[in-house]
């Protein structure tokens, strides 16, 4: 089978472009794969009564901590990695043995101890159970006020894109950068090839490893395009990221997903959220809806700036495709800087306008509800367009 046959198998499951699906290759019958009813994703089934995927079914026989934000974080990352590695698990403290306690810092307590099962190795499908490594030492980190843990802390434990240039921002080259930005690509293609929009894409929700393989996450706003060209849902987003037409009120496209892509590229660019220095509000919608875009800085591949004004553009037609990005990203692609510097690569030149920074404290980079921030704008908007009308008119 093509590959291209072969993407349209596939389903809103995330998809690292370095790992192999979890489905098989070969044709199956679509009636295997529905929405479950648990993490709201097409999926293929477990049990046809519960419409409950595999990927939940088995998150279920997980042991829960009864700490709400540390089980939905130890959900999502068991339904939604797809290599085991990815997927955590509580340990109850009677799982370990033979704690000794080694050094104290100013955050947390440090012990050594043996974990009788050990971490989990494998799905046994015939008794539908994990299998466990087996005892093995390990380090334990005791964090001081853990008993307050919250989902901002656990966020940053996925790894996310946002994170990673935060911290190794001046650390990694524009090769570096590149190969990043390839493998998103080329994730964000077999997103779009099942015909998913993702309609929260950011930085915040693409997770990436020390070999710079990047996967795409938290799709549970993801609907076919089909299903999106009926949606009357909420706007649900980050601002900068969200499309100017999207901001306007119409629905969500491909396209929409393009216009964040050419945010993330900013971010890998600068080293900053985009309109980091600005108060997300109403005004910034309209700003965003009037064509006004995060600020270019230099010092980038031949081709990266211009690629990044395509996938912004106001209008949505003009956009570059998945299939584009990923074509151009790819080493045989438009973008000569595999060829031309490979051997020579541009350095990041350390300069006021890039590098990490601390943001405006009305700048939120959280996804949230927009539409009331949308409709709030529209009509402040309209009435500036209606006011700047009759004064051109009473000048004529």
């Amino acid at each position: 089978m093509d590959q291209q046959s072969n993407y349209k198998l596939k389903t809103d499951f995330l998809i690292s472009s370095d790992v192999p699906l979890n489905h098989p290759t070969q044709t199956t019958p679509k009636s295997i794969f529905k929405k479950c009813n648990e993490c709201k994703r097409r999926r293929k089934v477990f049990n046809e009564t519960d419409q409950i995927c595999y990927q939940c079914y088995k998150a279920k026989k997980i042991p829960l901590s009864g700490n709400k934000v540390i089980d939905d974080f130890i959900k999502f990352t068991l339904t939604n990695y797809c290599k085991k590695e990815g997927g955590m698990e509580f340990v109850p403290y009677e799982k370990f043995k033979d704690i000794e306690f080694i050094a104290e810092g100013g955050f947390s307590r440090i012990y050594k101890a043996t974990w009788i099962d050990g971490p989990i190795i494998n799905w046994d499908k015939k008794n539908q159970k994990y299998d466990y490594y087996g005892k093995m030492k390990v380090a334990l980190k005791e964090l001081n006020n853990s008993e307050n843990i919250n989902s901002r802390e656990l966020n940053e434990l996925k790894g996310d894109l946002a994170h990673y240039i935060a911290d190794n921002f001046f650390n990694y080259s524009w090769e570096d950068k590149l190969c990043i930005l390839r493998n998103i690509a080329s994730g964000l293609e077999n997103i779009h090839d099942a015909n998913i929009i993702h309609k929260d894409y950011h930085s915040g929700n693409i997770f990436v490893e020390a070999s710079y393989s990047a996967t795409t996450g938290d799709l549970g706003l993801s609907k076919s395009a089909i299903e999106s060209l009926d949606d009357e849902n909420e706007i649900y987003g980050i601002i900068p990221y969200v499309a100017p037409e999207v901001l306007q009120g119409q629905k969500y496209t491909k396209a929409s997903d393009i216009y964040s892509f050419g945010m993330i590229m900013w971010e890998l660019m600068t080293g900053r959220r985009p309109f980091w220095d600005k108060n997300h509000d109403a005004e910034l919608i309209i700003e965003i809806c009037d064509g006004v875009r995060p600020p270019i800085v230099t010092n980038a591949p031949e081709g990266y700036v211009e690629l990044i004004k395509e996938c912004w553009h106001s209008d949505s037609n003009k956009r570059p495709t998945a299939n584009d990005l990923s074509n151009i990203f790819s080493y045989n692609g438009k973008l000569d800087y595999y060829k031309e510097y490979s051997n020579y690569p541009t350095k990041i030149i350390k300069s006021p306008d890039i590098g990490p920074i601390v943001n405006n404290p009305n700048a939120v980079y959280k996804s949230r509800p927009l539409s009331a921030m949308v409709k709030s704008a529209e009509s402040t908007r309209s009435l500036k367009i209606q006011s700047k009308n009759y004064f051109t008119n009473c000048i004529i």
